[in-house]
């Protein structure tokens, strides 16, 4: 498969994901500019003298985008990509290229995505298909690291598909700093049970006589509503047992990254696997109740990992 459409189906795909499972990166500002430093090949089809290696010319450049949205960007470039030797007068020529490009970014983590971008590239007046990825990786709210290649068909002059490999760094404009928010003072019920809730940090129980929340963290995997791990449960459950007469009252969330949609029924799908753990240890499914607020009612920033940590929680109260 030539790289053209290698990367054509990536960008199909990832941009099929996108709409349907919102699995967005973050967008914190409008605009970034960045610099870029790297390596260019020339893939000459004319044949090597023996011992030759093709050269690979020191490439630099600067990049402006614009965020779309969480998951769309478009992105314009001028660089320079080395010297080359020009098939029409021999000459030794600089080589440099403009280019525009619609780029699209698949979460990894919250800090680092996948990205793939299309688009042409000007070289020396003449228009070239140009596609690349690579992977961005946030280091603060204003700066991120981004490691790409890049492949630009049948540069001119020379008729040879050029191929680039970057390290570069890009600042983002707007980017609005958040203080914590408190969490919301819960009001005191009548009948609220005192329970037992396992720390995330510590194997010590913590009696507690407020709602017990629970990291996303120590029970389900990185975007996804399969209960991986249940030992906080297990001490809220022996709780429950112990008093027949109480409710639950199940409440997940979410971080802000990706879609609301999506985000809401991330919520709900934990919501109800922590629903199906406590009916299949035995509990009445008429004492349980459940609710899911995506990234609604946050209790901390979203602006760092470890606010987005503690968003994502699972809340569960015993009346």
């Amino acid at each position: 498969m030539s790289p053209i459409k290698f990367i054509c189906f990536v960008s199909i795909f990832l941009l099929c994901q996108d709409a349907v499972a919102a699995k967005s990166f973050y967008s914190d500002g409008d605009f970034y500019f960045g610099g870029k430093l790297g390596g260019v090949l020339l893939d000459s089809e004319e044949p090597l003298e023996p011992g030759e290696n093709k050269m690979v010319n020191l490439s630099s450049g600067l990049t402006l985008g614009y965020n779309i949205n969480s998951y769309l960007s478009v992105e314009t470039d001028m660089s320079y990509l080395g010297q080359y030797q020009d098939e029409l007068s021999g000459e030794d020529k600089n080589l440099f290229a403009i280019g525009a490009s619609l780029s699209t970014r698949y979460r990894l983590s919250d800090d680092a995505a996948l990205y793939v971008k299309l688009g042409p590239a000007w070289v020396e007046d003449n228009v070239s298909l140009s596609s690349g990825l690579g992977i961005k990786y946030r280091l603060s709210p204003n700066w991120e690291l981004d490691s790409g290649y890049r492949w630009i068909k049948d540069t001119p002059s020379t008729d040879d598909d050029l191929y680039e490999f970057t390290l570069g760094i890009n600042y983002k404009f707007g980017v609005v700093s958040h203080q914590p928010v408190r969490p919301a003072v819960e009001p005191t019920l009548k009948h609220k049970k005192k329970v037992e809730l396992l720390d995330a940090t510590s194997t010590t129980a913590i009696t507690v006589s407020k709602p017990v929340s629970i990291s996303a963290k120590s029970l389900f995997g990185f975007d996804s509503s399969k209960l991986v791990a249940t030992e906080a449960l297990a001490e809220v459950l022996k709780n429950v047992i112990a008093s027949k007469d109480t409710e639950i009252c199940i409440t997940a969330y979410t971080d802000s990254l990706g879609a609301k949609e999506y985000n809401l029924t991330l919520s709900k799908q934990r919501a109800e696997a922590t629903r199906s753990y406590f009916i299949s240890n035995g509990v009445e499914p008429s004492r349980i109740h459940v609710d899911w607020k995506g990234e609604a009612s946050p209790v901390a920033t979203n602006r760092t990992a470890e606010g987005r940590a503690l968003n994502r929680r699972v809340k569960i109260e015993l009346n």
